[in-house]
């Protein structure tokens, strides 16, 4: 199975897409973006927690901030 995605604000020429889809027998699934956006974003955010979160991308998290940490002079301070 083939998938073929389009993505179009005229809800003119995506009817027209369906009716054809539907004559000549192929499959039709809809989806508007935001939603599939929303929930991929979800889906990762949940893996990513399930497998362990900022725990394992950081194990230090005191010793990675001091790293990014760049000190500046304080004005009035020697």
């Amino acid at each position: 199975m083939k998938t073929l995605t389009l993505h179009s604000d005229n809800e003119d020429n995506l009817r027209l897409i369906r009716e054809v889809a539907e004559k000549i027998g192929v499959q039709v699934e809809e989806e508007s973006g935001e939603t599939q956006n929303k929930e991929s974003v979800a889906d990762v955010l949940r893996e990513w927690h399930q497998n362990g979160g900022l725990q394992t991308t950081i194990e230090d998290p005191v010793g990675w901030q001091r790293a990014q940490r760049k000190d500046r002079k304080l004005p009035f301070r020697d």
